[in-house]
């Protein structure tokens, strides 16, 4: 049996491995390097075969042009591999943010959904509402009537309740709200009703001419704002700051609210746009002189004016929400990226609905920036359900991927 030992085995191309060694080769357990990356996990027969991490340094996704916060930009694939190759099921990080792929051989197949969430026995009744939030802007809410489903575009998710009908909600066709692996609760499920938000440009004008044609036959398409009436209520689109569109919905005597991408916009965040003021302040100076004077004052004043953003855009496609009466559950983006207009976004929402109870959604993994929120807003987590690991105060606090019930 050759000898077991942990070291450094290097490779003619100037690549090397640390880990594990059988008869001084890389077997077991360790990390690969290359250039513009690394692969760690089980290498057998001097191949990567089992569970494996893969990072790609310097992915070809673009840095976010905000920096008020810290984003994962690698690439990174976790999953299996077999003889080099994925194999099954994978988690793709990109942006910051968690993708699902399936692969077979090395070749990615069609995605599909996995009923792999945990479920529970108790159902909703007149006063309840039985929700899952999957992350991003992904919500189920099951009524006593019904299932609604919004902008689920994770590969896991629960099993549904197979005697009530389903609708699907999918607000806009980025990638962080929407997967076609969704429309496969139509093999499973009874679901009546799916309704996609397109605004027509250019982007969406391609991406629908070259959808399936059977896709056309069960979606109806929502751009701006129009009122439909359907079997379990009503359904109000309302047009997105972003792409397609937020929905209201009238369901199971409740009203709800997802807001997909309608959000008050800004070209800079007050973080960065403080950094180009006081460098700005700095060379109208003389020479040797120091700042003696607090400047952010001063640069609140000016930021209004110098940034470009969404305001009156935003204003005027959420006002439809002051007259819909009490919405039972809101599901708001609070967008760490923008921080002051993520932040402003909620409170503007807050302070124009009335809003029985809400969960802060977009964070882009950033749950922590709901402590940030709450900070500015204390009042706002009488009625805040979410996320976040410092709790908070909250009037609830919810796991991802796992059941919660909300009082309506």
């Amino acid at each position: 049996m050759a000898d077991k030992s942990n070291g450094r085995y290097d490779y003619s191309d100037g690549t090397y491995y640390v880990g594990e060694l059988e008869g001084g080769k890389p077997n077991g357990f360790g990390t690969y390097y290359y250039k513009g990356g690394t692969w760690t996990g089980e290498f057998r027969n001097g191949r990567f075969n089992g569970k494996g991490k893969r990072v790609l340094n310097g992915g070809s996704d673009p840095v976010p042009l905000f920096d008020n916060r810290e984003y994962e930009m690698r690439r990174i694939s976790i999953g299996v591999w077999k003889n080099n190759k994925r194999e099954g099921r994978f988690v793709e990080i990109r942006g910051g943010m968690p993708y699902d792929e399936e692969y077979s051989g090395g070749k990615a197949v069609e995605p599909v959904l996995h009923y792999d969430l945990p479920v529970t026995d108790r159902r909703p009744d007149a006063g309840t509402v039985k929700c899952y939030y999957g992350g991003q802007s992904g919500f189920i809410i099951e009524t006593v009537n019904e299932t609604l489903v919004f902008d689920w575009y994770r590969a896991g998710i629960p099993e549904l309740d197979a005697h009530k009908p389903v609708y699907i909600f999918v607000s806009h066709i980025h990638g962080d709200h929407f997967d076609r692996r969704i429309f496969g609760l139509r093999g499973k499920y009874n679901v009546r009703g799916v309704y996609l938000g397109l605004r027509n440009t250019p982007g969406e004008i391609k991406w629908r001419s070259s959808m399936p044609q059977e896709w056309k036959e069960f979606i109806t398409f929502c751009g701006g704002e129009q009122h439909r009436d359907t079997d379990f209520g009503w359904v109000k689109s309302l047009t997105s700051t972003d792409l397609g569109v937020a929905f209201i919905v009238k369901a199971g005597g409740h009203t709800f609210y997802h807001a997909g991408d309608l959000f008050w916009m800004a070209d800079m965040t007050f973080r960065n746009y403080l950094k180009k003021f006081e460098k700005s302040y700095r060379d109208a100076m003389p020479a040797g002189a120091v700042i003696n004077e607090d400047i952010v004052p001063i640069a609140e004043q000016f930021y209004p004016r110098e940034v470009e953003t969404a305001e009156a855009e935003f204003k005027k496609f959420t006002a439809p929400l002051r007259d819909i009466g009490r919405i039972d559950y809101a599901m708001l983006p609070l967008d760490p990226r923008w921080y002051d207009y993520g932040i402003r976004t909620v409170d503007y929402y807050l302070g124009l609905a009335d809003i029985r109870r809400f969960t802060p959604m977009h964070l882009w993994e950033q749950y922590d920036f709901v402590t940030d929120y709450l900070k500015h807003s204390p009042v706002a987590a009488e009625k805040m359900i979410a996320v976040n690991p410092d709790g908070c105060g909250l009037l609830m606090s919810i796991e991802l991927n796992k059941p919660y019930f909300v009082s309506v």
